[in-house]
Order: structure tokens, then sequence, then C-alpha cells
């Protein structure tokens, strides 16, 4: 079988100490390397062979490097020996190596780039880990990582944070290995089956190095000018702004129904004390009438007595939403803190934008004004139609 580009286990009797060196000689490894090597030499092989001994060679590669860890031989040496993704580079020619994982994970390639915005998240992400091209992010996270689009980027924003100086390549990758392995030896797994990054192994990864990272220095007051200190603030407020569309278009959206549940909740768990406080100064804002009869109270209407009874009330509907609106918008956000799902969260969240859209439109179309000057010539006509009872 041809072997000649890969690289030889055997060598001089110092290279022979190297554990990495006593993980190539061992014959299920070997072998396998051997298999991949003359596959790629001739083009014989489909990609599903090749596929089958590539995970072949990772769980012999496991079992063998899992024991020389737990016999702690590995101390000092150039990498983890826990490190596949080493382990192959070292083993593998760059160039051969490319060939190779394109063959192996064409199909898991495909569907990542497919994801929305999966190609430019996964060029990110090969940036971000100093690697050549985005096919060696397979090597490094597994099909899995490569198709998470949202673990992709929190690994990008490692190197561009606003709030952090930019975390290492090899840092990421080893803390996502130490989570990775760490999952794995407290799980019920089996011993001879290589383990590969999950999501929550990225995401208690990207959160350590976050908080381990160091701040960002920033530069005194007295030395930023205001044009500078002004083109950070629309920068960020922008960045904010895209940030703020994109989270709410992967929000689930509020239907009618449940936006006016969330709302009748709001509204009784409220009333059952008093009005609060911060009602009154919507009222004294324009949002509500303060001068209508029966305006500090939001129950229902009195009895009408005229022919516009079906406009008054539609009048007094629309007041109550507005009142119910403005207790949704002043009440503060829910943190992680308060125990509530993140669903839920969501939810309310989404209600409260619901609820300041529907402010917003009313003062910019006039709906208020408009309410008030109907409510005004009501009461001008009861007056005439009075006197003229007089």
């Amino acid at each position: 079988m041809a072997s000649s580009s890969f690289h030889s286990a055997r060598g001089s009797p110092e290279a022979i100490e190297d554990p990495r060196v006593t993980l190539r000689r061992k014959p299920e490894i070997d072998s396998k390397l051997r298999i991949i090597a003359q596959a790629l030499d001739n083009n014989e092989a489909s990609a599903t062979t090749v596929r089958q001994v590539w995970d072949q060679l990772h769980d012999s590669w496991w079992k063998v490097a899992s024991d020389i860890n737990r016999r702690g031989f590995h101390q000092g040496r150039r990498y983890h020996i826990l490190d596949f993704p080493s382990f192959i580079t070292e083993a593998v020619p760059h160039d051969r190596l490319d060939i190779l994982l394109r063959l192996v994970f064409a199909a898991d390639f495909n569907t990542a780039k497919l994801k929305p915005e999966g190609a430019n998240r996964l060029k990110n992400a090969a940036l971000a880990l100093e690697l050549v091209d985005p096919i060696f992010l397979f090597l490094w996270l597994g099909p899995a990582i490569c198709a998470a689009t949202n673990s992709l980027k929190a690994i990008s924003s490692l190197k561009k944070s606003r709030s952090h100086e930019p975390v290492d390549a090899a840092a990421i990758t080893d803390a996502i290995r130490q989570q990775m392995v760490g999952r794995h030896m407290l799980s019920a797994s089996p011993e001879d089956m290589a383990p590969m990054p999950s999501v929550a192994d990225v995401t208690n990864a990207v959160d350590q190095l976050r908080k381990a990272a160091p701040a960002k220095a920033v530069r005194p007051a007295a030395q930023a000018s205001r044009a500078g200190r002004k083109r950070k603030a629309d920068d960020e407020e922008d960045d904010e702004s895209v940030a703020s569309v994109r989270r709410q278009s992967k929000r689930r959206r509020v239907s009618s129904e449940e936006l006016s549940e969330l709302a009748r909740d709001a509204y009784d768990e409220q009333m059952a004390d008093k009005e609060p406080s911060f009602l009154s100064s919507f009222m004294t804002s324009g949002f509500v009438a303060p001068d209508r009869p029966g305006g500090d109270n939001l129950g229902s209407p009195p009895p009408l007595r005229n022919d516009d009874e079906t406009a008054l009330a539609n009048d007094d509907n629309l007041q109550q939403l507005l009142n119910l609106c403005a207790m949704l918008v002043s009440a503060p956000l829910l943190t992680a803190e308060s125990g509530l799902p993140l669903s839920m969260r969501l939810m309310l969240e989404n209600t409260k934008n619901a609820a300041r859209s529907a402010l917003l439109l009313a003062r910019d179309e006039n709906v208020v004004e408009e309410m008030e000057e109907r409510m005004k010539s009501r009461e001008s006509l009861g007056v005439e139609s009075e006197s003229d009872d007089v």
C-alpha cells in the first residue's frame, strides 16, 4: 500500500518516546492511515468509503489516546494527546489534508453552506481560528458545529469584540476541546467512541473565554475628538439597531390572541391594588383624555342614551387598549434571574414591542387627538340637548 504521502511513524529512538509517534505506530491506526493514503493516491475509493475509514480512524485514535492520557505520559509535549486535529495535521501533509477533508465532509460542507448566512459564518469562523479554508473547520469543530450558525457566530465574536481583546485561536480550540472531553468523560458514552464538540461545549467555552479576556483599553475623553466620539456612538447605535432587528426576526411572533391575553392579565394585576403612577404620566401626555367623564375609571363605560352608542363604545375600548399598552411599555424587562423560560421572556418582550408600536402609531396618526375631538363634540351636543329640554 502507498504510504509515502503520509508521515512515517518510524524514526530515531528519540521520536519513539513521543506518545504521538506511539499513536501512529499502533496497527489499528497506521493501517487506516495507509488505506486513506492509498485511496487518495489512486483516486479509487468513494466518499462514503473514505468517510467510514475516517470515522474508524477517529475512534481507534481516541481509544489509544485516552489510555495514554489516563497514564499521564503526555505532559510537556507539543500539543495535548487528546487533540485529534493536531494529530491529523501532523500525520497528513497539508495539501493532502485539504483534499481528504473535502472528500470526507463533502455532504456536510454543502449542507452547512446552504444554511441562512451559512457561507459567511463559516468564512468568519475560519478567519477567527486562523484556518486557510472553511473546510478545515470540519476537522477542528465537527459537522454539528459547522451547521450551527449561532455557534460559528459566537466563535467569530471572540476575535472582534468591542469590549475585550481578541482571543487567540489556539485558546479557542483548546477551550472547546476541554469542554468536549470533560463532558464525554463524565457521561455514560462508550470508551471506544470518539467525542465530537457539541453546541453546549462551544457555548460554555465562549462564555469562559469572554470572562477571562482582558478588557480593551479606553482612551481618555480628553484625548478623543468630539467628531470621533460622535462617529463611534453612531456606529454603536447602528450596530445595536441591526442586532435588534436580527434578534426580533428570529423570535417567535406573538399572535393577537396571546397579545390580548397577556395585556388583560397585566391590566388586571395592576388594577388589583390601585392605578399605577406611570399611567397618570400617560394621561397628562395626551394618550388618555383626563377631562372625559369617567376617565379615572378604566372599567366598563356607563350605559349610553343616544344614537352614538356604538361609536362611543369603540372610543372607550380604544382608550382602554392604549392604557394597557402604556402599562406594558412602562414595565421593566425581565432578566434571566426572573426564573422564567427564555421563550416566555421573548414573548413578553415581543408584547412590549407591539405595545410600543401601537402607542407610536396612535401618536403619529393623531388617533388620540381625533378621539378627544369626537368626545368634546359629543359633550357639546349633550349640553345643547340639555338646554333645549330646559
